[in-house]
């Protein structure tokens, strides 16, 4: 994916000779603005999301990442942050081995991240690559495309994401990504509902997927979904969200 690529769809999909005013920086930074800008940087973002409750702290360079539930076990809280991944059961520090942690952060860090976008399209381990322009539904937007270096990518370093930004608002109104996790596979996803709480934007999704969608043709996503060729799997609803500014 180091050449610009062409796609000839109904969507009209530009790639050769981006027309976007706007260098790929620029765009991203728009669009952390729209959702919150410099507010993300102290703050806590709480929800719940399919029975559990999480918890995202800011505050300048550290984080305190957490998820609490119940279980057979009693009451289960596991926290990420600066100095690594743990756990307790009823306030009971529980010794995790490597892969447990890995795990468990993974876990957590994924729904953190989907969650927080695009505020964490500026970490240091992200490439940013603008693909080109196309339209919807007479709405223009840039195509960008989301990969990790190895250091500081994480586990999932190797997964491409493409994120599809309205010109005129800088909302990310679909994104698409290809995971290598359990066997890989893509998802699509649609914005259903979005919120401003304290500042913050936060959004709930429409899930798809498609079979045979490789790595490298996410990019067809939105013009299989204007086609109706998708199958919706899921919903991504942030329940009872709350924003504190610290």
């Amino acid at each position: 994916m180091r050449k610009l690529i062409l796609i000839v769809s109904a969507t009209l999909f530009f790639v050769v000779g981006c027309k976007s005013k706007l260098n790929v920086e620029e765009i991203i930074s728009q669009s952390i603005e729209t959702y919150g800008g410099k507010l993300y940087k102290n703050s806590r973002i709480q929800f719940d999301f399919r029975g559990r409750s999480y918890s995202a702290a800011r505050s300048n360079d550290t984080y305190l990442f957490e998820r609490t539930y119940r279980d057979s076990t009693g009451l289960v809280k596991e926290y990420i942050n600066n100095e690594g991944t743990f756990k307790e059961i009823n306030g009971k520090p529980i010794d995790l081995t490597k892969s447990e942690a890995r795990r468990i952060g993974n876990s957590i860090n994924s729904v953190i991240y989907f969650a927080s976008l695009p505020y964490p399209l500026q970490d240091r381990a992200v490439i940013k690559k603008l693909l080109g322009e196309t339209t919807h539904d007479s709405k223009t937007y840039s195509i960008i495309e989301i990969t990790f270096s190895e250091e500081g990518g994480g586990d999932d370093f190797e997964d491409r994401y493409i994120y599809w930004i309205n010109n005129e608002t800088y909302k990310m109104d679909f994104l698409a990504y290809y995971f290598h996790v359990n066997g890989g596979g893509s998802r699509f996803r649609v914005v259903h509902n979005e919120r401003k709480i304290n500042g913050i934007v936060l959004t709930d999704h429409d899930n798809y997927k498609a079979d045979k969608i490789g790595i490298t043709d996410i990019e067809r996503y939105l013009e299989l979904y204007e086609k109706g060729d998708l199958k919706k799997v899921s919903e991504i609803n942030l329940e009872n969200p709350e924003v504190e500014l610290l």
